[in-house]
């Protein structure tokens, strides 16, 4: 988050990333609607949502009632405007990414630091090839960091991934966040620390699914702007989730207009 803001970024670059999935995170960002504090990320309190899981319904327990993670959720939460086609995020070698052979990468992993490094290179340049590799290392740089965090180093998929922008758009990037956290949570349900993916999502999701604090901005169509994260949070301190009234729990319906059964279900072979 900090990163893009500290680009500056032109509005030929803009124009290049409002044609991605991404572009109602980015313009978040770019805009200061969304600042690190507003969004700081609460261990406990996902480790307790983790802990509420049921390995048979596939759900979580907020008080009596059970509810699951869906499409429509995520596109309400972060934004992301994409297509059906699947997210294969589970292989990916340097040979196979053009970017590298590109931009001559030498290097045999790329870390955040490196992408860093890459994005201010290419940042002050009008060429249409430079623009679009600023978009595309943004691109790699919000899954690596936020969507599908792994670690230190980037995998390659992620990047093959992005190359395609006008493909970018046909991806099913919110199934994907769900398959990528879910698979982790079924597998390490009875160890939560261990879990990985976009656990954030989490802390959103249950913003959206309770009512003891209210929105900063209710009127923002997205949860990543609408909620602030310490604040919902500081209401829990003297209740358990699986002790809230019915009173306490909604169901609130997304601001998105894809109202077909979206339920992910069924974790697919892209991730591990």
């Amino acid at each position: 988050m900090t990163l893009i803001k500290e680009l500056n970024l032109r509005t030929c670059h803009k124009e290049v990333l409002k044609k991605t999935p991404f572009w109602g995170m980015f313009e978040a960002i770019i805009e200061n609607r969304l600042s690190p504090m507003q969004c700081r990320k609460k261990d406990k309190m996902i480790i307790e949502i983790i802990n509420t899981y049921d390995l048979v319904t596939r759900k979580f327990q907020l008080g009596r009632e059970s509810m699951g993670l869906t499409r429509a959720g995520m596109v309400s939460i972060f934004g992301i405007s994409c297509g059906n086609e699947f997210v294969s995020l589970k292989y990916g070698c340097k040979e196979e990414v053009k970017l590298v052979a590109r931009r001559e990468i030498s290097e045999s992993r790329l870390t955040s630091t490196s992408l860093k490094r890459l994005l201010k290179k290419y940042l002050g340049s009008d060429e249409k090839d430079d623009i679009e590799d600023v978009a595309r290392l943004l691109c790699l740089y919000l899954c690596h960091t936020f969507l599908f965090p792994t670690g230190t180093t980037v995998k390659w998929v992620y990047l093959k991934r992005v190359e395609d922008l006008d493909r970018l758009r046909g991806y099913d990037w919110n199934g994907a966040i769900i398959n990528k956290l879910m698979s982790s949570i079924r597998k390490h349900h009875h160890e939560p620390r261990k879990v990985t993916g976009c656990v954030m999502a989490l802390l959103y999701w249950l913003c959206e699914h309770t009512n003891l604090s209210k929105a900063d901005h209710p009127e923002h169509p997205l949860g990543i702007v609408k909620w602030n994260i310490p604040l919902v949070v500081s209401k829990f301190k003297e209740i358990r989730l699986k002790d809230l009234k019915p009173s306490q729990v909604v169901s609130r319906q997304a601001n998105v207009a894809r109202t077909a059964d979206d339920e992910v279900s069924v974790v697919q072979d892209s991730v591990s």
